[in-house]
């Protein structure tokens, strides 16, 4: 874990099981922990990790083009499993997008159901957002599971949307709006 301040606009998230607290450049060693596993890249629109450098590149691609970008940690190892973002912020229409993605071993334990939760939460609490989209390939129904868990709705299929390794995805969309969340 790392001992580097997060940026002040990034509040930390506290869940029952994880932490959530602004990514910072020293994860880069838990990142590539995971993100070197071709079964965690495969419906992402980035390749397996091969070098650490790679998830240097990740962190500040990530970090860079999003409005909160976070950590997801177990508070008892302090290891990163994950990551949460927001990312394509419209400011004007007050709209941002979900994405997540977790560790191998880590999967099938609701944590990323855990993680979407309060990532939305601190979207339409912290960010003032009315509308939290979500997308995922359609093979990815680990991804559309959780979605459909924080109560996102599917909208519709957005074909040839992404060009991610060489070759166009169709993603399923999702959302919720602030007035669906208590």
């Amino acid at each position: 874990m790392s001992n580097e301040a997060p940026p002040p606009s990034i509040p930390q998230l506290e869940t029952t099981r994880l932490v959530l607290r602004a990514l910072v450049p020293g994860d880069a060693d838990d990142i590539f922990a995971y993100a070197a596993d071709p079964a965690v890249a495969q419906y992402t629109l980035w390749s397996a990790h091969t070098t650490l450098e790679d998830s240097r590149q990740f962190i500040a691609w990530i970090s860079g083009g999003s409005l909160a970008c976070w950590a997801i940690v177990q508070p008892i190892t302090g290891q990163v499993i994950g990551t949460s973002f927001l990312h394509s912020h419209h400011a004007r229409h007050r709209r941002a997008e979900i994405a997540f993605n977790l560790a191998k071993h880590s999967w099938g334990r609701g944590y990323a159901t855990e993680a979407a939760q309060a990532v939305i939460r601190a979207g339409f609490t912290h960010y003032g957002l009315n509308r939290i989209e979500g997308t995922c390939m359609l093979g990815n129904v680990a991804s559309a599971r959780v979605m459909e868990k924080v109560g996102m709705r599917c909208e519709g299929i957005l074909r040839q949307n992404v060009l991610a390794k060489g070759a166009f995805h169709d993603m399923k969309l999702y959302a919720i709006l602030r007035e669906n969340v208590q």
